[in-house]
């Protein structure tokens, strides 16, 4: 593997992945749908009784050593970046939503589109 240390590449690697567990919670909570893997692993963690970050992180380790073996060149810190916090990303944000929003607001038809909408 080979890294170019490249501290605004990092930045906006970071900060686009904290966007991506940032919206990714709200689209798990509405109910308004995800992309296969994140629904898959979201299930499961909740069936094992895991944080989805944790879970998550379990599966992209073992795709990472299937990568390490076909492509590693195709690695790189976007690549660890968004293995490793996605899923605790969302967890972080399903524990603020929690904690300052009203749960109705995620479930209930009338409030939840315009909500989600306005987001944009």
């Amino acid at each position: 593997m080979k890294f170019k240390f490249d501290i605004k590449r990092i930045l906006v690697c970071f900060f686009a992945v904290f966007g991506m567990g940032f919206f990714l919670s709200f689209l798990m909570l509405c109910g308004l749908g995800t992309d296969p893997c994140s629904f898959m692993n979201k299930v499961i963690s909740l069936r094992i009784g895991i944080l989805f970050g944790t879970w998550q992180l379990i599966m992209n380790a073992l795709m990472l050593i299937i990568v390490i073996f076909w492509d590693r060149r195709s690695l790189g810190f976007g690549t660890i970046f968004n293995m490793v916090l996605v899923g605790y990303y969302v967890d972080f944000f399903d524990w603020v939503w929690g904690k300052t929003l009203p749960s109705e607001l995620f479930t209930d038809q009338v409030t939840r589109w315009p909500y989600f909408w306005g987001l944009r």
